[in-house]
């Protein structure tokens, strides 16, 4: 009953932790997340809990991962339309020339764009773009094989699965 007692006060805590958290945009001080980790990994079934948090972060960053994908499917979408109704809009005013409204003023600008073939690449009319990007399974090979690369080295790291 004493150990119930006192996964149920940690559970509290921890709890506390989570909401303060939420208050504060999900941002974790290096303070509370040390609290977490120390009231989760005293027993085994608060370990199993603190799993249980890693996966609800982890599907908290896939949903928002998600939401971001459908809002620039709708930013995508309103672009369209918004492009599609000025395309519509366009010749009537051009035929009318300016049209002053109580609250806007309709006019048509005339520019010049230059448009291009999918297969355009005259050389001279191409800029040429150089940007080095470090082959990093390269680097560790070599590396791996002692070579010297100044600005470069081995990190070994520890990756947590929870499966």
């Amino acid at each position: 009953m004493k150990e119930q007692t006192s996964i149920t006060k940690s559970l509290y805590q921890c709890q506390e932790l989570m909401n303060q958290i939420e208050a504060d945009d999900g941002e974790v001080s290096e303070e509370q997340l040390k609290a977490i980790v120390e009231l989760h990994t005293q027993s085994l079934e608060k370990l199993t809990s603190l799993c249980g948090f890693i996966r609800y972060l982890e599907h908290g960053i896939e949903a928002c991962k998600g939401e971001k994908d459908r809002i620039n499917r709708m930013q995508k979408t309103a672009e369209n339309r918004l492009a599609r109704v000025k395309q519509y809009v366009t010749p009537f005013v051009k035929s009318q020339g300016r049209i002053n409204l109580d609250t806007v003023t309709l006019s048509v600008r005339k520019s010049i764009s230059v448009e291009l073939e999918p297969d355009f690449k005259n050389p001279y009319f191409c800029k040429v773009v150089k940007e080095l990007i470090p082959d990093k399974r390269a680097i560790k090979e070599a590396l791996k094989d002692q070579e010297k690369i100044k600005g470069a080295r081995l990190v070994t790291n520890f990756n947590l699965q929870i499966k």
